[in-house]
């Protein structure tokens, strides 16, 4: 329906003038009823051909497989049959917005309705058409993906089908146009200053990049929605709003609030893809997953591939590594297999608990004393008849989630302060993934008679060369 929204006064007319003949559509067309009921039978039978099959909407499975959830009206039968049939008549196949290209908001959750896309459910190929179909004219399922989908989308596309423009070679990975799916929203968004000078957005109100805290994609959102404007003026961020990455699958359950971005160890998972570009500084890579197996649950894997690498043929300014084609190999190997391994005596894969990573920081207070070395009680407010605080004495103490408070405090504090105890409203949890730490090795210093005999060595040698130049 997003194309009733096309940013043109004569939709009919741009479509008419591009080689496009309108056979039916739920808004615009003349035909309905038995008439329309019709049509769907020619196409079917042969009568009529279909160059495009365009649908709009998840796939109803349900329930059990039946389809009954949707029955086209008038037929007694369900919408999917009616696209199984009808799907192999056309020469092609293009699915309008989330719901139809991966099954969208319809099949979040436990998915009551078996709801599912054209030919991907979510991220995996299948949905209802199988992960093999093809259409007549040799294209998978054209994803032209969207929550609602840009109407310039949809008729650029069917223009440059009509035209033959638009090859396999013209689609990304996931059968989306690349014409817009090789762009980021993060293009041309008009808080990008705010973005590169680290300014972030705590609350709707606020000027400032809302990537860091207010749960923005558009970094890693495949979309021209900041080039491409919307009624040719808006855009979800030039709104003031965060991009909810619409185009991409399983948007729908990010696993937080789309309000909010998640964060491990104060890090956002959703780095941009070129913010490493160019420099020297090391490159950590985030695979994150709300969908583990069961034998990933709880626990976290850290992989050291920072000895896999080769040396590139020509430098890009502090770039001078590249990782080959077995490296990379490599590394998807010892993430599959969820396994700790060495290279020697060196660890490259390890794997944890996630409450190793965690902590809680507790305040440690100790108490004001006056001139005389007295403790001084508190007069008023919650403290009243308590030891008042210093601030100057103030100190935190960071304690292992898998580590008693108290028994820490006991054994780490008060040998060293006994006057000492623990403000609890002020503790707060926390997590870190030292990774370097984690991936030490000690090696042993040299034996003092090993380094003697290496200076015995060298000074033996210095004196040869001495004596030599004298003589």
């Amino acid at each position: 329906m997003s194309l009733l929204c096309a940013d043109t006064p004569d939709l009919p007319g741009l479509l008419r003038d591009n080689g496009i003949n309108l056979l039916g559509h739920p808004a615009l067309s003349l035909k309905g009823g038995e008439d329309h009921i019709g049509l769907l039978q020619d196409c079917v039978h042969g009568r009529v051909r279909l160059d495009a099959l365009c649908v709009e909407g998840a796939m109803l499975r349900g329930p059990h497989g039946s389809g009954r959830f949707h029955v086209l009206a008038g037929t007694e039968v369900a919408m999917i049959d009616w696209v199984r049939r009808l799907a192999p008549m056309a020469r092609h196949v293009v699915a309008i917005g989330a719901c139809a290209a991966w099954g969208g908001i319809t099949a979040s959750g436990y998915n009551p309705t078996e709801a599912c896309g054209l030919q991907y459910e979510d991220e995996l190929k299948g949905g209802l058409l199988g992960a093999h179909f093809r259409a007549l004219g040799g294209l998978p399922v054209i994803n032209i993906a969207g929550c609602p989908t840009h109407p310039g989308w949809v008729t650029d596309s069917l223009m440059a089908l009509a035209a033959g423009l638009l090859t396999e070679a013209d689609l990304d990975p996931l059968g989306r146009p690349r014409f817009y799916a090789d762009q980021l929203v993060h293009h041309g968004c008009t808080r990008n200053e705010y973005y590169e000078y680290k300014a972030s957005a705590a609350k709707p109100s606020d000027l400032g990049c809302t990537m860091e805290n207010m749960g923005c994609k558009g970094t890693q959102a495949h979309a021209d929605c900041n080039t491409r404007l919307w009624n040719g003026h808006g855009s979800c961020t030039r709104g003031g709003y965060a991009c909810i990455s619409c185009t991409e699958p399983g948007f729908e359950e990010p696993g937080h609030a789309f309000h909010q971005t998640p964060k491990v160890a104060g890090i956002p998972i959703g780095l941009p893809t070129d913010m490493f570009y160019n420099t020297g500084i090391s490159t950590y890579v985030w695979i994150l997953s709300n969908r583990k197996p069961e034998h990933r649950k709880g626990l976290l894997q850290l992989i050291d591939a920072s000895g896999f690498w080769q040396k590139m043929r020509k430098s890009l300014g502090s770039k001078r590594k590249e990782l080959s084609d077995d490296h990379i190999a490599e590394i998807t190997r010892l993430f599959g297999q969820f396994i700790e391994a060495k290279d020697g005596k060196k660890p490259i894969s390890r794997i944890f608990k996630n409450t190793d990573f965690g902590y809680r920081t507790i305040t440690v207070e100790r108490p004001l004393r006056d001139e005389n070395g007295q403790i001084v009680l508190a007069t008023k407010g919650k403290l009243k008849g308590k030891p008042q605080p210093d601030s100057s004495l103030r100190d935190t103490e960071n304690v292992p989630l898998h580590e008693d408070v108290e028994i820490h405090f006991k054994r780490e504090v008060l040998p060293h302060a006994p006057d000492a105890w623990i403000d609890h409203d002020k503790s707060k949890v926390g997590y870190e993934i030292p990774f370097n730490r984690n991936f030490y090795v000690f090696e042993p210093p040299r034996s003092l008679t090993e380094i003697d005999a290496d200076l015995k060595h060298c000074t033996d040698r210095i004196k040869a060369m001495i004596e030599g130049l004298s003589a």
